[in-house]
Protein backbone atom coordinates (compact mmCIF):
# COMPACT_ATOMS: atom_id res chain seq x y z
CA UNK A 1 0.00 0.00 0.00
CA UNK A 2 1.25 3.74 -0.60
CA UNK A 3 1.32 6.36 1.35
CA UNK A 4 -1.22 9.13 0.51
CA UNK A 5 2.01 11.80 -0.08
CA UNK A 6 3.11 9.66 -2.44
CA UNK A 7 0.76 10.85 -5.55
CA UNK A 8 -0.53 14.59 -4.17
CA UNK A 9 -1.51 15.08 -8.18
CA UNK A 10 -3.81 12.04 -7.85
CA UNK A 11 -5.87 13.06 -4.25
CA UNK A 12 -6.13 16.82 -6.08
CA UNK A 13 -7.17 15.34 -9.75
CA UNK A 14 -9.82 12.81 -7.91
CA UNK A 15 -11.41 16.00 -5.41
CA UNK A 16 -11.70 17.87 -8.65
CA UNK A 17 -13.05 15.28 -11.30
CA UNK A 18 -15.32 13.43 -8.73
CA UNK A 19 -18.15 16.87 -8.85
CA UNK A 20 -20.18 14.20 -10.48
CA UNK A 21 -20.16 11.73 -8.38
CA UNK A 22 -20.71 14.68 -5.76
CA UNK A 23 -23.66 16.18 -7.53
CA UNK A 24 -25.35 12.51 -7.82
CA UNK A 25 -24.71 12.08 -3.80
CA UNK A 26 -26.01 15.44 -2.78
CA UNK A 27 -29.33 14.89 -5.12
CA UNK A 28 -29.82 11.40 -3.30
CA UNK A 29 -29.59 13.23 0.20
CA UNK A 30 -31.09 16.71 0.05
CA UNK A 31 -34.13 17.24 -1.55
CA UNK A 32 -33.84 21.04 -2.27
CA UNK A 33 -31.48 23.84 -1.69
CA UNK A 34 -33.77 24.50 1.57
CA UNK A 35 -32.94 21.35 3.24
CA UNK A 36 -28.99 21.72 2.80
CA UNK A 37 -28.90 25.10 4.17
CA UNK A 38 -31.23 23.57 7.32
CA UNK A 39 -28.89 20.77 7.48
CA UNK A 40 -26.16 23.13 7.86
CA UNK A 41 -27.54 25.50 10.15
CA UNK A 42 -28.32 22.41 11.84
CA UNK A 43 -24.84 20.57 12.00
CA UNK A 44 -23.44 24.41 13.44
CA UNK A 45 -25.73 24.04 16.45
CA UNK A 46 -24.99 22.44 19.66
CA UNK A 47 -26.58 19.48 20.15
CA UNK A 48 -28.36 20.91 22.77
CA UNK A 49 -30.24 23.25 21.28
CA UNK A 50 -31.21 21.19 18.27
CA UNK A 51 -35.31 20.62 17.83
CA UNK A 52 -37.29 17.51 16.74
CA UNK A 53 -35.83 16.70 13.77
CA UNK A 54 -32.48 18.49 13.43
CA UNK A 55 -30.20 15.55 14.47
CA UNK A 56 -31.21 14.13 11.37
CA UNK A 57 -30.73 17.05 9.47
CA UNK A 58 -27.44 17.26 10.78
CA UNK A 59 -26.40 13.41 9.39
CA UNK A 60 -27.31 14.13 5.93
CA UNK A 61 -24.63 16.42 6.01
CA UNK A 62 -21.72 14.40 7.86
CA UNK A 63 -22.81 11.61 5.45
CA UNK A 64 -22.78 13.17 2.92
CA UNK A 65 -18.80 14.22 3.58
CA UNK A 66 -18.24 11.10 4.75
CA UNK A 67 -19.03 9.61 1.81
CA UNK A 68 -17.64 11.47 -0.57
CA UNK A 69 -14.66 11.27 1.67
CA UNK A 70 -14.73 7.19 0.96
CA UNK A 71 -15.21 7.56 -2.46
CA UNK A 72 -12.15 9.52 -2.99
CA UNK A 73 -10.23 7.37 -0.51
CA UNK A 74 -11.06 4.25 -2.28
CA UNK A 75 -10.73 5.49 -5.48
CA UNK A 76 -7.08 6.34 -4.49
CA UNK A 77 -5.83 3.24 -3.19
CA UNK A 78 -7.67 1.57 -6.58
CA UNK A 79 -5.48 3.93 -8.56
CA UNK A 80 -2.46 4.24 -6.53
CA UNK A 81 -2.49 0.36 -6.53
CA UNK A 82 -2.24 0.26 -10.54
CA UNK A 83 -0.12 3.12 -10.87
CA UNK A 84 2.39 1.63 -8.66
CA UNK A 85 2.15 -1.97 -10.24
CA UNK A 86 2.93 0.00 -13.36
CA UNK A 87 5.94 1.73 -12.73
CA UNK A 88 7.25 -1.58 -11.17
Amino acid sequence: MTAPTEYPALWGALLVLNWPVYVLLYRQVFSNTRDLKLSLLAAMKSPFFWKDGEPWSAGKVFSFFLICGLIVMFEYAILSAVVSLALA
